[in-house]
């Protein structure tokens, strides 16, 4: 069947307010429907030191995820979009069923191009994971400073010296005084989520992608901009 399971978020019951309430349907995949495709790392090693698992409700059935998908779903929950269907491997196929999963690896790309939107869950905030994705928009703004840009016929954007533009970078943001800046995006991108294979085919045909991390987002689209 062309179909898919798709899982909302539901909000905050005030007489469970420490359960994460979700709902669960199939729809078929087709490009009226909207919804969006969670990419993120199965583990993270400040939540799964040990296998538990969290649970959750789901169309009023007890099931346990991944403490680090149960952060990632909490932490949408609180966004604007938080009522939009959501595509999660770990919930939306049957793992259970093999055939039925292998069904659905084979269609991972087609689920991710068709969402309107990727949510990337890369962990919870830590390691000064604030600080980082703050300095990733200075240098983007720092980039946009640079005079030395130039069209192609094609539309495409180069600079006109790249051993100019480097040494810009460098005076901008190679300095003492963004030292903890560069420790903050280092720890970041030593996150499970940039060692997944799996993030190619997730994120390749994605329509939009916005950075999660804790409380903060990051849209790659606005920092173009």
């Amino acid at each position: 069947k062309n179909e898919i399971r798709l899982l909302t978020v539901l909000p905050v019951q005030p007489n469970a307010p420490g359960t994460l309430l979700c709902s669960l349907e199939h729809q078929p995949l087709n490009h009226r429907l909207e919804y969006h495709g969670l990419s993120y790392a199965w583990k993270d090693i400040s939540l799964d030191k040990n296998d538990g698992g969290e649970e959750i409700v789901v169309n009023n059935s007890r099931m346990v995820v991944g403490r680090n998908l149960a952060a990632a779903l909490k932490a949408r929950r609180s966004h604007e979009f938080c009522n939009v269907p959501l595509w999660v491997d770990a919930i939306c196929i049957n793992q259970d069923d093999t055939a039925e999963r292998n069904a659905q690896i084979l269609r991972m790309r087609d689920i991710y191009a068709q969402a309107s939107l990727v949510t990337v869950w890369l962990g919870p905030e830590r390691d000064k994971s604030a600080r980082a994705l703050d300095f990733i928009r200075t240098i983007c703004q720092a980039s946009k400073d640079f005079e030395g840009w130039v069209k192609t016929p094609h539309g495409e954007i180069w600079a006109r010296d790249s051993s100019m533009f480097s040494r810009y970078l460098r005076h901008r943001l190679i300095s003492r005084e963004h030292s903890q800046d560069w420790q903050a995006l280092h720890k970041l991108l030593q996150r499970a989520w940039w060692k997944r294979m799996w993030i190619i085919q997730e994120t390749i045909a994605a329509k939009r992608i916005v950075f999660f991390c804790g409380s903060q987002t990051l849209d790659p689209q606005q920092l173009s901009q």
